[in-house]
């Protein structure tokens, strides 16, 4: 009977961003939705992002927050495109708070690709800068 159900399901993922972003100097943040469509019903998504001490020199604080339940991964991604660290949480959750030790890493730019569900689906890219 569940494999059954489970064949009816059928769920489309896009996304998009929000123009709202934090106004604190000390924060990278702001939030972006994620549509999910599970049996032609469309449901939007918000999530919510901070990333945070600015500067960023040895280590920064990632948040995600989002209503419900959302298996959400992390790739932090240097300028030549290469992932630099990966961050996946052992539980799937609403809310996620990590720490990045970016001690090692070289100056410079840098962007963190938020992925939703199984890692597969980049929904979202934060750029950020160590100094």
């Amino acid at each position: 009977m569940l494999l059954l159900v489970l064949l009816n399901i059928v769920v489309i993922f896009s996304y998009g961003q929000s123009a709202r972003q934090s106004n604190d100097n000390s924060v990278i943040g702001g939030s972006f939705y994620y549509n999910v469509t599970s049996k032609g019903i469309k449901h939007q998504i918000n999530i919510n992002y901070s990333l945070f001490h600015l500067p960023f020199h040895d280590a920064f604080t990632m948040m995600l927050h989002t209503a419900n339940n959302l298996e959400l991964t992390a790739k932090v991604v240097n300028s030549a495109g290469a992932v630099v660290i990966k961050w996946k949480p052992e539980k799937v959750n609403y809310r996620y708070e990590h720490e990045f030790n970016i001690s090692a890493l070289p100056t410079g730019k840098y962007h963190m690709d938020i992925y939703a569900e199984n890692g597969s689906n980049k929904i979202y890219s934060i750029p950020f800068n160590k100094e």
